[in-house]
């Protein structure tokens, strides 16, 4: 379709990339004189295919956010259906895998606060993953790709017990086909910040079913074992995401932005990142307005592992709390201490 002009304003310039169900093309609207973005539907897809199509237009057209992409318009032109949507420069999320900590504490946080704002107005996103993301010149994140998204009133138009999402990222309760809220969307983003912190995902197999089945029951290593440089504060921060019981997860996207400030400080004044090989953020200004109340970061230092465990693990399912250090002596707790500066030290009187 290259040279083509679609409702003789859409000129289409080049292929960006196509899917199962649908292709996407650059294009220049003639009548604003902008470069847009057109997603056609391909002929003699499913029925249900073509309802999720407008379901996505339904969805993100009530989307204002400067961390997703906007949609401008849905038309046809001689059969041809397709969405007009806002073209987005960067590099693809998949770029910056591994990232330094602040680095993966900082995009996610962004991630986290567009999805809530998302969750907030009732969409779920449901295919959260590195290929639906991608990351500007000057740090600043984008959701894409809302194919998949549920608005609040949409009815169901995939039969019970179909999988919906991509099995690398899918949480446990899409996996099983049951029916999602926005935690499952907070899951996939836990396993996204897994992949960008060690360089490989929590759960890998050729076969999709046994992919699926270790969503839903086995657990992932734990992120310092691949990555030993990685803070404990932000492993913690990863491993409540992917939490199987949704209940244990953080419940809001914002509690789990604040969660990573939280862990990892430096996050908030991470910056400009160049389009080289590896992401270099170089400026001092923060990459995006923090406006929450941060979680009260604490250091646990107890020689008692096991109540000291016991104990990180209560706190872990509180959203207004985060450990960012944990001893089992005097010298590391002061050391620590030192280092983090957390706003509460919580130990045993007798180190």
């Amino acid at each position: 379709m290259i040279g083509r002009k679609l409702r003789k304003r859409y000129e289409i310039i080049d292929l960006l990339g196509d899917g199962s169900t649908s292709v996407v093309y650059k294009a220049l609207d003639t009548r604003l004189n902008r470069t847009v973005a057109l997603k056609v539907l391909l002929p003699h897809v499913r029925e249900s295919t073509q309802k999720r199509f407008f379901q996505e237009a339904t969805a993100v057209a009530q989307l204002n956010h400067p961390g997703i992409m906007a949609i401008y318009d849905i038309d046809e032109d001689n059969g041809h259906y397709f969405l007009v949507v806002e073209y987005v420069e960067g590099t693809p999320l998949s770029r910056f895998i591994p990232s330094p900590p602040e680095h993966v504490a900082s995009l996610g946080a962004q991630i986290a606060d567009a999805l809530h704002y998302a969750h907030e107005r009732g969409v779920i996103h449901r295919d959260v993953k590195p290929a639906n993301i991608k990351v500007s010149a000057e740090g600043y994140v984008k959701i894409m790709d809302l194919g998949l998204a549920l608005p609040p009133d949409a009815k169901r138009v995939t039969a019970d017990g179909l999988i919906i999402g991509t099995p690398a990222y899918i949480s446990p309760e899409q996996a099983q086909g049951l029916e999602i809220d926005s935690r499952a969307d907070l899951y996939s983003l836990g396993v996204v910040l897994y992949e960008l912190a060690t360089g490989r995902l929590p759960f890998t197999s050729d076969d999709i079913p046994a992919l699926l089945l270790q969503h839903v029951k086995q657990m992932p290593p734990r992120p310092r074992t691949l990555n030993p440089s990685m803070p404990g504060a932000l492993e913690s921060v990863i491993l409540k995401a992917i939490e199987k019981n949704p209940a244990r997860r953080y419940q809001t996207g914002q509690a789990m932005a604040a969660a990573l400030l939280a862990a990892m400080p430096a996050a908030a004044t991470v910056g400009k990142a160049t389009q080289s090989v590896g992401p270099v953020f170089e400026s001092d200004t923060p990459a995006y307005p923090v406006k929450r109340s941060a979680p009260l970061r604490l250091v646990v230092a107890d020689d008692h592992t096991l109540l000291r465990r016991t104990l990180i693990s209560y706190i872990a399912e509180r959203d207004d709390m985060v450990v960012v250090g944990e001893a089992g002596d005097g010298e590391t707790a002061l050391n620590l201490t030192l280092d983090q500066r957390p706003n509460v030290l919580l130990l045993d009187l007798n180190m």
